[in-house]
């Protein structure tokens, strides 16, 4: 049995503007930042646990990054990644779900 602080979701963000569309729904409930990302707690009102890690910078190896150092110290039982699509279409709007079987990361394959 793992010793790490566990939740239900650990909620991956790359921009301060998905950040802040994110927490104007979720209550931002407890700081759980480090030296190097910041991070909060969220709870639903169904009571899902949710941390909130936010990446240093957008693309593929920053939210890798920032979801092993979370992984590190956190147990979860999902790990979600928001908002790594928003250049695939002009239709996409804020909230929008798409899916990939492919991913081209501009910022690692220039």
């Amino acid at each position: 049995m793992s010793d790490k602080k566990h939740f239900d979701l650990i909620v991956n963000i790359p921009l301060e503007e998905e950040l802040n569309a994110f927490l104007n729904v979720f209550d931002n409930k407890e700081n759980c930042s480090n030296d190097s990302q910041y991070r909060c707690t969220d709870h639903t009102s169904t009571g899902v646990t949710m941390l909130v890690v936010v990446q240093d910078e957008m693309g593929k190896s920053s939210a890798s990054n920032s979801a092993t150092e979370a992984l590190n110290e956190f147990s979860c039982d999902l790990l979600i990644c928001l908002g790594i699509a928003g250049g695939l279409s002009k239709d996409l709007k804020l909230g929008d779900v798409c899916y990939s079987g492919n991913v081209l990361d501009v910022n690692d394959n220039a």
